[in-house]
């Protein structure tokens, strides 16, 4: 493996993060206590899952929607009081929906002083990719419910 190369926990493949060249799993690095940078899939459920979140402060009179079957994880998140749902950051929601787990750290020979980057990899990406349909399709209840 080259220096910046690393082996995603789960499948094992080479990644190099940040090129392009990674495997399903990998959604994003951090680094040097820097928070995650998350992208692709996990950044897509991020995006969403604010969203809802806004429109669930928007129009909380009508949440949760607890009738309606196309918010399967909607429902779920449900589960918590909204002041609980506000204090849940995405990438915390994002770590109660699928396994999440770092790559080996890798110091970063291209960084000025050095610096180290450790990756974040799903379990479950098909899980994560569902769960993206199902928060924009709660989104899209909650918005045609409130007209």
């Amino acid at each position: 493996m080259e220096s910046e190369e690393e082996r995603c926990p789960f499948c094992s493949t080479v990644n190099s993060p940040g090129t392009g060249d990674e495997c399903e799993h990998f959604i994003g690095v951090e680094g040097d206590g820097v928070p995650g940078v998350i992208w692709g899939d996990g950044e897509q459920f991020c995006d969403a899952y604010g969203d809802l979140c806004l429109a669930i402060e928007d129009r909380s009179p009508r949440w949760p929607p607890s009738k309606d079957p196309s918010v399967g994880i909607a429902a779920w998140i449900a589960g918590l009081k909204k002041e609980e749902l506000d204090a849940v950051h995405h990438v915390q929601m994002l770590e109660r929906l699928v396994e999440v787990r770092t790559a080996e750290p890798v110091e970063l020979e291209s960084m000025a002083g050095g610096s180290v980057r450790t990756s974040l990899y799903v379990d479950r990406p098909e899980r994560l990719r569902a769960a993206i349909g199902e928060l924009r399709a709660a989104l899209r209840w909650l918005e045609g419910a409130s007209l």
